[in-house]
């Protein structure tokens, strides 16, 4: 639906086959068993491991790794080892990082409740 404030009130609830005073308790639970209930699904997390290994796909870290390696082949072993130990300490801290937000987005449900308040037959309900 494309810029639904511009529609007609009475197309609208034709197109949604309701009606000015809402679906009967009838038509909602057999809309509920038809198109389930109106939630989010929870997204699979990504693993920590995972986690860790995406913080190696930026171009400069690949290139730093490139550089190390060319570093250790040319027998400059001092070098080649301080760039992988600077690459490591980098990615650690951006995994810590990156697990902690989204270990917070994952709590962030938990500290706000929504309520929903619906007129259903001349009554105010509060679903949530």
């Amino acid at each position: 639906m494309k810029d639904f404030w511009s529609y007609d009130k009475d197309a609208i609830l034709k197109q949604l086959n309701s009606s000015e005073n809402g679906l009967s308790t009838k038509e909602a639970e057999d809309r509920i068993e038809k198109y389930g209930k109106n939630v989010f699904e929870e997204k699979k997390s990504t693993s920590k491991f995972m986690i860790f290994l995406s913080q190696f796909k930026s171009p400069i870290t690949m290139i730093l790794i490139f550089a190390a390696i060319l570093s250790i082949f040319l027998k400059d072993y001092s070098d080649g080892v301080i760039i992988l130990i600077i690459i490591l300490i980098s990615s650690f801290l951006s995994y810590l990082h990156e697990s902690k937000a989204k270990d917070a987005v994952k709590k962030t449900p938990f500290f706000c409740k929504c309520y929903i308040f619906c007129f259903k037959r001349w009554k105010i309900s509060r679903t949530g």
